[in-house]
């Protein structure tokens, strides 16, 4: 059978539809005569009571369905990869190595320590604090087609600086534009650093003007909320959500009116995928639905 005929449905033909109610006297009887509803329903952290099994026509008269909001989801999800090695050239030879085994999509981790300046000193990951490490960390890889996700915290704003200057200066992207490709996304939140270290890393007129800085560019996500974070420090879906979703505001909160519309393109949420099934499926369509009723 070929791939098309797969992929229109095909394959599935050849099963026989399943009524909810054959699902039901199925479970009927695997329980010997007890309420399904009941015996295998269980209650999620956030106080969500969660059925064993939906089928699709639990979607029906969902209020959030009928709104009119439009909710965009992504056409492909993308295999990731984090590289954490020291060495700009390892790093690489690790990243190469990834995209052969079936990576689409790298993340770097490369942390400086904002009392140390933005570019040099205490560096936690990858050690890129010039042109030349860039440089030697994305040899022989196309930011154009491999995502490529800087874990750079504050010290974002001098890494996309780098970052734009090798891109200038390559064959492939001589414009000198402000844009940065589509693939390539910033993991800036100076809010989370607030949250683990009990102080903004920066004095406020200074990290507004890095926002405003890591905000004016066009093309890929250099804005962040870095809900992961919580999550492992043990915050519910529901918390994880409102604490992402606050910081994109607050984001939009620290930009000129003219430049919203703008700064809301350039934010993403890095959220966590915990064994919750259900629930956390439902979190990622929350997200997209959520920060389009705040835009």
């Amino acid at each position: 059978m070929s791939d098309s005929e797969t992929n229109t449905g095909t394959l599935f033909s050849e099963f026989e539809p399943v009524t909810t109610e054959e699902w039901e006297k199925v479970l009927t009887r695997d329980l010997k005569g007890a309420d399904y509803k009941k015996k295998l329903k269980w209650e999620s952290i956030e106080g969500i009571e969660v059925l064993p099994f939906y089928r699709k026509e639990d979607l029906e008269n969902l209020p959030h369905l009928s709104d009119g909001v439009e909710i965009n989801t992504p056409a492909e999800w993308q295999f990731c990869e984090v590289i954490n090695r020291a060495d700009p050239a390892e790093a690489n030879k690790a990243a190469k190595e990834a995209i052969d085994g079936g990576a689409d999509s790298l993340q770097f981790t490369i942390q400086i320590d904002p009392d140390e300046g933005v570019l040099g000193g205490d560096i936690t990951g990858t050690h890129v604090q010039n042109l030349e490490d860039l440089k030697t960390l994305l040899d022989g890889i196309n930011p154009e087609k491999t995502g490529v996700v800087f874990d750079s915290g504050v010290g974002s704003v001098g890494l996309l600086g780098l970052l734009k200057a090798l891109l200038n200066n390559s064959d492939a992207t001589s414009s000198g534009s402000d844009d940065i490709p589509e693939a390539v996304s910033f993991l800036f939140d100076p809010f989370t650093y607030m949250a683990h270290r009990g102080r903004l890393p920066l004095p406020e007129k200074q990290l507004n003007s890095f926002i405003e800085q890591m905000a004016a560019r066009t093309g890929g996500h250099t804005l962040a909320a870095d809900g992961a974070f919580y999550h492992n420090c043990g915050a519910t879906i529901i918390q994880e959500l409102g604490i992402a979703l606050s910081i994109g505001s607050e984001f939009l909160a620290r930009v000129s009116q003219e430049r919203r519309e703008q700064t809301a393109k350039q934010f993403w949420m890095h959220l966590s995928a915990g064994s919750l099934y259900f629930p956390e499926i439902a979190k990622f369509r929350a997200a997209r639905l959520l920060w389009t009723r705040i835009l």
